[in-house]
């Protein structure tokens, strides 16, 4: 079985969790950081044959670098989720950091860009080279087959850190297929039936997606579709 190490970037350490941006905006790197990196891991064991593991149980978990890689050895893939900053906040922007030299690394992480900057609607700034960069040295030091990690947007944009709050069930559910279609993840077993009454009504007023209906949701997955149902509640959007 393959197996996925969820590295949540910073958390813990008000030094380096850095604050988003906009006004109101309580989110900080590592807790978002976080909680997309559950969403991923939940939405992956909901749907696929596959061990995930995180370095991050609990939001005020933050165990060094070392420390997280070295937790589970030998693992398919190390995917550290974080996003980056500028001083200049006009800059947005996705960028996918590996150690080169392995093919599937390298078109997995152009995937995730292209298609990452594509849901953000900003500048794919490409997959780099981040062999010095230390979760990537740990990783591969541990044994792990492939590692990443993902810039996602710029948290200092006020447009960037709105879509990563807003769109984090897209934002982890994309990224989460990338990475099963790059691991040729087993889909598990689902058995097919007709929307009932209300399913149909959910997918009638954009709440839940019908090519997803069938899938086992995850508890952070229904507390996002509640909060959404909410939002168009208030808007009078429903139907």
């Amino acid at each position: 079985m393959k197996t996925v190490f969820f590295l949540p970037g910073h958390g813990g350490d008000p030094d380096s969790d850095r604050g988003f941006d906009g006004a109101g905006r309580e989110e900080h790197e590592g807790i978002n950081n976080w909680l997309t990196s559950k969403l991923m891991q939940e939405y992956l064991e909901s749907k696929y044959i596959v061990t995930v593991y995180n370095s991050r149980p609990k939001v005020d978990d933050y165990p060094t670098i070392a420390e997280a890689c070295a937790m589970h050895k030998d693992v398919d893939l190390v995917y550290s989720f974080h996003s980056n900053a500028s001083l200049d906040k006009t800059v947005r922007g996705t960028e996918m950091w590996i150690a080169t030299g392995n093919a599937v690394t390298s078109q997995m992480a152009v995937e995730l860009a292209t298609e990452t900057a594509k849901l953000f609607g900003h500048r794919n700034r490409g997959v780099k080279d981040g062999k010095d960069y230390k979760v990537i040295k740990h990783a591969k030091a541990n044994g792990a087959k492939m590692a990443i990690m993902a810039e996602s947007g710029f948290h200092s944009n006020p447009t960037d850190a709105d879509i990563l709050v807003g769109k984090r069930v897209q934002i982890a559910e994309l990224q989460a297929e990338i990475i099963a279609k790059h691991l040729k993840l087993e889909v598990k077993p689902v058995e097919k039936r007709e929307l009932d009454t209300a399913e149909k009504w959910a997918v009638d007023n954009g709440i839940m997606r019908n090519e997803k209906w069938n899938e086992p949701a995850t508890r952070s997955q229904m507390a996002w579709w509640l909060f959404d149902l909410v939002k168009k509640w208030k808007k009078g959007e429903l139907k």
